[in-house]
């Protein structure tokens, strides 16, 4: 992200909400100036073009999303306590920044090659917490010897899948939580399945 400007963040929060809303193809630089509100030059003094801002956009809020993904994991608790509070930051984000998930899960389709890698590589954080967490608890035996590597593939598709069926309003997943804690309650569903896959242990674990 640029240095902290509020025009700024205001353009960028406003192609936020037009990028998701009408999609990137069909959104208008205008668009954007109108929801920002601001004029249509005033987006040419930060941005080069429509795909400028979506690069700029986009890092933003990938930032923001790894972030927040790295202090759920990174809190105390043992490996399965910390992979629930993966799955519920990820379902959280979810259902309150709807808008923000969205483009993370579809907007780099629209991206050239070059900031594609980019992405990508900002995104192997996200991997390499994944991987970290399966290895601290292979180590302190509280998770069988699991592919790695394989596995830290399979939750990260499965956060990308859950996700995406909550912004789309997936009825039989939101019923398989009745609860008013559904991202907790979800969360706890999918490490309970993951746990049972990885010979993980069934003693007392802290479920908080």
């Amino acid at each position: 992200m640029r240095p902290a400007d509020q025009k700024l963040q205001r353009i960028v929060d406003a192609a936020i909400t037009v990028f998701s809303e009408v999609g990137f193809s069909s959104a208008t630089i205008q668009d954007v100036a109108t929801e920002a509100g601001v004029g249509k030059g005033t987006i040419y003094l930060y941005f080069s073009s429509k795909e400028d801002l979506l690069e700029t956009m986009l890092l933003s809020v990938l930032e923001e999303y790894v972030s927040k993904l790295r202090e759920a994991v990174s809190e105390p608790g043992d490996s399965r306590t910390r992979l629930k509070r993966l799955f519920a930051c990820v379902l959280d984000e979810a259902d309150n920044n709807r808008e923000k998930i969205n483009l993370l899960l579809y907007g780099s389709i629209e991206i050239g090659e070059a900031f594609k890698r980019k992405i990508l590589d900002i995104k192997g954080d996200i991997m390499h917490m994944i991987a970290s967490l399966l290895e601290d608890g292979i180590a302190a035996g509280e998770i069988g010897p699991v592919n790695v590597q394989m596995m830290t593939h399979l939750i990260s598709g499965g956060l990308d899948s859950l996700a995406a069926a909550r912004i789309w309003e997936y009825e039989e997943l939101v019923a398989t939580s009745q609860g008013k804690d559904w991202p907790g309650e979800l969360a706890q569903l999918a490490v309970d399945c993951l746990w049972s896959g990885m010979g993980g242990c069934t003693g007392d674990t802290d479920q908080a």
